[in-house]
């Protein structure tokens, strides 16, 4: 007799005494070898593709589709994987064109910005420093301000203008700054301290010192066309149309206008004009 192990007898295995021999008497199951086998090889792919196959369990030929039929199906599958691929294609050109787009149009942008926050810096915020006291207690010497350089191009300086100035067009000529009293066409002229335009006496709107010497305009001066007669609201202590080396100033000459003082912080602001 023998004693079969007990990890045989799991498996279904049992000792036959009478003719001394093992045998097994448990069923095998292959069924998930078949799936495998259905799944894996070529025959699962015939089914999944035309719908037939071998049937798990039966014992059938393999049956082939009509020629005709498969040609058909087979271009068919070619045709729409042409059409998916031809999609697919064009929905990729397409996301590179607008990635072009978005990035020449970003390009765009930034060159637009920087051109125009170069003009915006050369017109509109050149400093310049007060050097003189021509113009106290309005403008005090040491002072920084901005000058407005555009706002003459396509106007004219107004009486009472604070404006920045050239004797002449040399690069290197002096800047100088002074309040525009006569325009164009007017006459000036300065008697016992009083400024007469035309003949009649202009009422100054801001507390000046009362001139002492007209220079110039102690006699009458007649403006041509682009010409402008200035003076310093530091009246007696100031370089301006009174006197032979400044004279009348011509609109070429203008630089621009004084409109904002970044310095000292306790002064930032716009200028009254």
């Amino acid at each position: 007799m023998g004693t079969v192990p007990l990890f045989l007898q799991k498996l279904g295995w049992k000792y036959d005494m009478k003719e001394n021999k093992s045998k097994r008497d448990r069923p095998r199951d292959i069924s998930w070898k078949r799936k495998y086998r259905e799944e894996k090889t070529w025959f699962g792919e015939l089914k999944e593709r035309f719908g037939f196959g071998p049937v798990p369990g039966e014992k059938k030929p393999l049956v082939f589709p009509d020629e005709e039929e498969a040609k058909e199906t087979w271009t068919d599958t070619l045709k729409e994987n042409l059409k998916e691929n031809r999609a697919i294609a064009g929905a990729r050109e397409k996301l590179s064109v607008d990635r072009n787009r978005r990035f020449l149009r970003w390009v765009f942008d930034i060159t637009v910005t920087v051109i125009f926050s170069v003009l915006a810096a050369i017109y509109f915020f050149q400093p310049v420093i007060m050097q003189e006291s021509s113009m106290e207690p309005t403008l005090s010497v040491g002072y920084r301000y901005f000058v407005n350089r555009a706002v003459y191009t396509f106007s004219s300086p107004q009486r009472g203008d604070i404006i920045v100035f050239k004797t002449n067009g040399s690069d290197d000529a002096a800047l100088h700054i002074s309040r525009v009293i006569g325009l164009p066409g007017e006459t000036v002229q300065i008697v016992d301290g009083e400024i007469l335009i035309d003949g009649e006496v202009y009422e100054d709107t801001g507390d000046y010192p009362e001139i002492v010497s007209g220079g110039l305009a102690d006699s009458s001066v007649t403006l041509e066309s682009g010409e402008y007669f200035v003076l310093g609201d530091n009246r007696n202590n100031s370089e301006d149309s009174r006197y032979g080396d400044i004279g009348n100033i011509k609109k070429k000459y203008i630089v621009g206008k004084i409109w904002f003082t970044i310095s000292p912080l306790s002064e930032i602001g716009f200028v009254d004009n």
